[in-house]
């Protein structure tokens, strides 16, 4: 599993909590919860492990200590995680629906097509599902007439050119090494909105938190697999395969 995936994150809040905790009946939810969480694949999983192990109520006394790891207790924690899944799974089908109608109708500018592919590939691909960007990015993509408002905004705004990588402070979004012809263009993009980033422009900032978000989810998951040349390969030929059945404006647009 990423160490930014869902997975992860809750596995690691929930094996601290058990650490802190003297109580059988607390360890006896959390370890199953644990081992539920742990083989999860997609949101709907993670959403339907929480909701098996249900957690004691935050009001139910505790015979030895609190059900409580730092300021949260448990019943908390997982209510707000069951929460926030859900309401993912109940906005993914409007962020796939989105996305697929932009492909199939094509009405968008050419620059924007990188973008497009880039938030197709991780709506429908489940390792990216399950980073926890997740949540921004499909509520993003959720609010249709507000995402395609920044999709203009984007394309509005006039290519700025990238400095030199060594001119780039160390670890930055622009620093690093390209995974692959799309994703390079997706960076190129984002340099364009950030170097133009207006605070006082809502549509500047959502801009910005979209091309965050995606370039994020995309990069961090195949930076953690295991073979990282082998996905990359695998990456560019998928792309590659997925953008030659799109055409824009009658041409047909290659990776």
């Amino acid at each position: 599993m990423s160490k930014n995936s869902l997975n992860t994150q809750y596995i690691s809040w929930l094996t601290r909590f058990m650490e802190r905790s003297s109580e059988y009946s607390v360890k006896g939810i959390v370890r199953p919860l644990i081992t539920g969480l742990s083989t999860a694949t997609s949101l709907e999983e993670l959403l339907q492990a929480i909701q098996r192990h249900p957690p004691l109520k935050s009001d139910e006394p505790s015979s030895s200590s609190p059900v409580v790891y730092g300021p949260i207790n448990l019943h908390d924690q997982l209510s707000k995680w069951q929460k926030q899944l859900q309401e993912a799974v109940n906005k993914y089908p409007a962020a796939k629906k989105t996305l697929t109608e932009l492909l199939e109708k094509q009405q968008f500018p050419l620059p924007l097509l990188p973008l497009i592919v880039l938030l197709n590939k991780i709506i429908n691909t489940s390792k990216f599902q399950l980073h926890c960007r997740i949540f921004s990015l499909i509520a993003h993509l959720s609010a249709e007439e507000e995402f395609l408002e920044v999709l203009d905004f984007i394309a509005s705004l006039k290519e700025t050119p990238q400095l030199p990588k060594e001119s780039l402070p160390s670890g930055s979004f622009l620093a690093q090494n390209p995974i692959n012809t799309n994703h390079q263009q997706c960076l190129a993009l984002l340099n364009t909105v950030a170097t133009q980033y207006n605070e006082k422009n809502k549509l500047s900032g959502l801009a910005n938190g979209l091309l965050q978000d995606s370039l994020l989810i995309y990069q961090e998951t195949l930076s953690e697999e295991t073979d990282l040349s082998y996905e990359v390969r695998l990456s560019c030929q998928e792309e590659k395969e997925e953008t030659q059945q799109v055409i824009v404006n009658n041409y047909c647009v290659l990776f």
